[in-house]
């Protein structure tokens, strides 16, 4: 691809991604004040948020599938246009069962619009520098994500929910008009326009040890942004330092992406994973021992930049691993076994918290955490000495 069209698709995208993360993070973060709003009861909340999920994870893998079979562009739209179709939902209907409904298209827009990201612009970086294009773009995910909550509040308390699906329409056909100016780049079919090649001789076992990894990394992730709301709560802080808390976790992931991103193009990559995971579950246990409000800014500002340390590690080698014109499928995979793992990090987080105690759930989500770094890079040193030996044998 030509570098001007390259930085062009590039741009766009990165658009795409704040706005359409940037408005329903907003409609996210506030969704259990709106299902309160509209009279529905603790069941009816927690099977929004169950099948959201469900749509999600069973949706990504044909997700990426098709990603592989038709290109980038019809899947891309398809879950634009269920975003467009899910805003207007939220904005015409206050009915409980109808906003089950709104949460299944929801999760499944989610799953045919994330994968797509990743599957052009890992497909299309230039040699050597996919780690450094794809931690610079994850920053439109991770601002979003910082900034949302905070607008969304605001919005709510001076406008009402209406607004807010306001905008969340306003962003949604803005992206649509975006993806159409690249429609023709996106059609393209990648994998045959550039066969993606490792440094080394990738093999599946790469990838059976990036899906052990990102599992336990879903797991610790979210009960971490589950757990520690509570915890601070329990010994006395209020919700703008809890959000202080969590806000700061996420930008110092945000600034400290692209400095890991050329990282991730120079070092070995299966250490950036396995130094993430083992630090990141390391912090999680120094995080659920603070009490002072500086230990809580500090230890979260560095849980955030050890999670920016495996990020675009992982990405990159995800893209690396995948062989022959499986790209997608693999993109898929992987991004339904995060799901999973967030999935059952959060259930069975709460319910070692309602029967043992908060710090029982943070111990097994940090022992998991570490669990997952030190399988990783176990799993790709004995696949390197094991091609050590071959390449000796061949000799």
């Amino acid at each position: 691809m030509p570098e001007a069209e390259r930085k062009r698709t590039y741009f766009i995208l990165f658009v795409v991604n704040f706005l359409i993360t940037f408005a329903f993070g907003i409609n996210d973060s506030l969704f259990s004040l709106y299902m309160g709003e509209i009279k529905a009861g603790g069941f009816i909340i927690g099977l929004a948020f169950t099948l959201y999920s469900l749509s999600k994870i069973s949706l990504s893998p044909l997700a990426g599938k098709l990603l592989d079979r038709h290109g980038a562009f019809r899947i891309i739209f398809s879950g634009l246009i269920l975003y467009l179709l899910v805003s207007i939902a939220y904005y015409a209907t206050n009915d409980k069962n109808l906003i089950l409904i709104v949460r299944i298209m929801q999760g499944s827009a989610c799953a045919l619009f994330r994968p797509v990201m990743h599957y052009v612009l890992g497909s299309n970086a230039e040699t050597g520098k996919r780690g450094k294009t794809l931690g610079t773009f994850d920053l439109s995910f991770y601002l979003a994500l910082a900034t949302a909550p905070v607008f969304g509040g605001i919005i709510k308390e001076y406008f009402g929910f209406s607004v807010i699906f306001i905008i969340m329409l306003i962003c949604t056909l803005s992206a649509i008009l975006l993806v159409l100016f690249i429609k023709n780049r996106l059609t393209i079919s990648y994998r045959s326009d550039k066969k993606i090649t490792s440094p080394r001789h990738t093999q599946p076992e790469q990838l059976k040890a990036l899906y052990v990894y990102i599992f336990f990394k879903g797991w610790a992730v979210t009960s971490m942004a589950m757990l520690l709301p509570i915890y601070m709560h329990l010994i006395g802080y209020k919700e703008s330092y809890i959000g202080l808390t969590l806000g700061l976790a996420t930008a110092a992931t945000a600034f400290s992406l692209p400095i890991t991103g050329h990282l991730a193009d120079k070092a070995r990559k299966e250490i950036m994973l396995s130094a993430g995971g083992v630090m990141s579950g390391l912090l999680l246990i120094v995080i659920f021992s603070a009490e002072s409000m500086d230990s809580f800014i500090v230890s979260s500002c560095m849980y955030g930049f050890v999670n920016a340390i495996s990020q675009p590690a992982c990405s990159s080698m995800l893209i690396e691993s995948a062989q022959g014109n499986a790209l997608g499928r693999s993109i898929g995979r992987f991004n339904s076994i995060m799901g999973i793992g967030a999935s059952s990090g959060a259930l069975v987080s709460s319910v070692l918290y309602s029967c043992s105690g908060i710090f029982t759930a943070v111990c097994l989500s940090s022992a998991l955490s570490i669990f997952g770094g030190a399988f990783v890079m176990h799993s790709t040193s004995t696949l390197l000495q094991q091609e050590t030996r071959k390449n000796a044998l061949i000799r």
